[in-house]
């Protein structure tokens, strides 16, 4: 990382302590500074695992999604035998992409030049390269690594990333009860903001603003003296927090019941949590819903919300009117963060912005913020 841009980030950070009491946010800088927003995508994004899909979402050989992450362009595909594969969106030739939005594909073609590989990433045509001395023989898409947990899929940039079962295990510990292996997307949303990608991650897991932004959708709903919440704090700057809340819907029913499987747990489970660095996660006894969060540049983020319902609840011949009040309040919810984490993204780059203090309520964005410094290699006092 560019030295100055290492002092800066320990400057507007500095306040961020050890002890929750006495630290303050951060300086507007760490949002939107673009040289910090360099160093994110090097130090956090082409290093880390990366929630990108449920399997579901690609159920036969062939089926891709084309993304592009921090601006590397990838392709996640199902293959032949089963497997899901990631490829470098880049042609061997001149790094054109071939493969846009997604669908399913025999072979991958560079629009190009005709370059055509298998969905393995193997290429198998390089048209009027008879003349080339070069050997092509091993010419392939970089293939990157993929790990799945419980019907999620994680992708990692990295050439020798950090062990995946070391990775998961905390939020295997706190959530594998939820068994997501045994439920399906019943929703999926896309949404954009115009701010940056940290403030929308702590937005997602920022339970103090809960009941004031949404005192009209699902703030009203929770349960218990908030003076009393207490957050579990776990590795690299995630974390997990149980309460009781209402299902969500603006009704505070549930189309569907408990899961199956939450016999033991009460109908007002509720939880949120974070799987650092893009994989916020909030849900309920009938229901839960995980985001992915993606940075388009330093002012505009992307937010793919997934979300699971038992996997018998999508055969229900009435599941598309039921799901209706979760869709409906889902949207609300964007609507009343969008114009909060906007002017929140606008307010830090003000000449005015001076950082306030913690609230306990923000324990769980106290944690994640340290856990991103220490990433970017700027350990927290």
């Amino acid at each position: 990382m560019n030295t100055i841009v290492k002092e800066d980030l320990k400057t507007a950070s500095a306040t961020v302590t050890r002890d929750l009491a006495r630290s303050f946010h951060q300086r507007g800088l760490i949002y939107s500074d673009p040289s910090v927003f360099e160093a994110e995508k090097a130090n956090i994004f082409r290093r880390a695992w990366l929630f990108v899909a449920r399997e579901e979402e690609l159920p036969n050989a062939g089926d891709y999604m084309a993304l592009r992450i921090a601006d590397e362009p990838v392709i996640i595909v199902r293959q032949a035998d089963g497997s899901v594969s990631a490829l470098a969106n880049v042609c061997r030739h001149r790094g054109v992409e071939v493969a846009t939005g997604q669908g399913n594909a025999r072979h991958f073609t560079c629009p190009y030049h005709g370059w055509l590989y298998d969905i393995d990433g193997k290429l198998s045509v390089a048209p009027y390269m008879k003349r080339s001395e070069a050997d092509m023989s091993d010419c392939r898409l970089p293939n990157l690594s993929v790990r799945l947990w419980r019907g999620f899929v994680f992708m990692s940039f990295a050439a020798d990333p950090e062990d995946f079962d070391t990775f998961i295990a905390p939020f295997e510990a706190q959530f594998g009860f939820l068994k997501p292996e045994n439920c399906r997307v019943g929703l999926r949303r896309t949404f954009d903001v115009n701010c940056n990608w940290k403030l929308a991650v702590e937005n997602l897991m920022d339970i103090y603003h809960a009941g004031v932004v949404h005192a009209s959708s699902f703030g009203r709903y929770y349960r218990g003296n908030k003076e009393d919440y207490e957050f579990n704090l776990l590795d690299n700057g995630g974390y997990s927090f149980f309460l009781e809340a209402a299902p969500f819907t603006k009704s505070a029913t549930s189309s569907f019941g408990k899961f199956p499987w939450l016999t033991d747990h009460k109908d007002s489970l509720a939880y949120t949590a974070f799987l650092p660095p893009n994989m916020p996660f909030v849900g309920r006894s009938d229901s839960f819903r995980i985001w992915s969060v993606w940075p388009l540049d330093i002012g505009r983020t992307r937010l793919v919300s997934h979300t699971m319902f038992a996997a018998e609840s999508l055969d229900d011949p009435e599941f598309e009117t039921k799901v209706k009040p979760y869709e409906a309040t889902l949207e609300q919810v964007v609507e009343e963060d969008r114009e909060m984490i906007e002017s929140l993204h606008r307010g830090i780059q003000s000449v005015n912005f001076e950082p306030g203090p913690f609230s306990h309520l923000e324990s769980a964005i106290h944690h994640a913020i340290r856990g991103y410094l220490e990433r970017m290699g700027v350990p927290t006092a």
